[in-house]
């Protein structure tokens, strides 16, 4: 990297000389050995380290019942959008409650994939 940089007219001069790089490898080497030992230190104690979420995004909401919620609700269930939301309605309004989520199916553009999505977010309530 001092190579490229040593060719910018705007780099300072005394950057570029070769006793620096030890300078620059030294602080590297102890960044990287801070950050292992915080890992290491946190793993210790039992956190987890991740970027990721570790709870679903539903954690600690109510469910939302399928047989009684009104659309808005109905479209905050990932993969459900208005025309879905409406055709959930329509259904139990035409043909009565949704026992499980084996009936959830008998709705229009709702299959095996999206209630194995939703199980774990709505109920059956009545």
């Amino acid at each position: 990297m001092l190579d490229i940089l040593s060719r910018c007219p705007w780099w300072p001069y005394h950057f570029q000389r070769k006793t620096y790089q030890w300078l620059y490898n030294v602080i590297i080497r102890l960044l990287l050995a801070l950050m292992l030992v915080h890992i290491e230190g946190a793993q210790a104690k039992g956190t987890e380290l991740s970027i990721l979420p570790t709870e679903p995004a539903y954690a600690g909401q109510a469910l939302i019942s399928i047989n009684s919620a009104p659309l808005d609700e109905l479209m905050r269930l990932p993969g459900i959008g208005s025309t879905r939301a409406h055709a959930i309605i329509n259904e139990r309004n035409q043909h009565g409650p949704f026992i499980d989520s084996s009936d959830l199916e008998r709705v229009k553009g709702i299959g095996s994939a999206t209630t194995e999505k939703l199980k774990d977010k709505i109920s059956f309530d009545r």
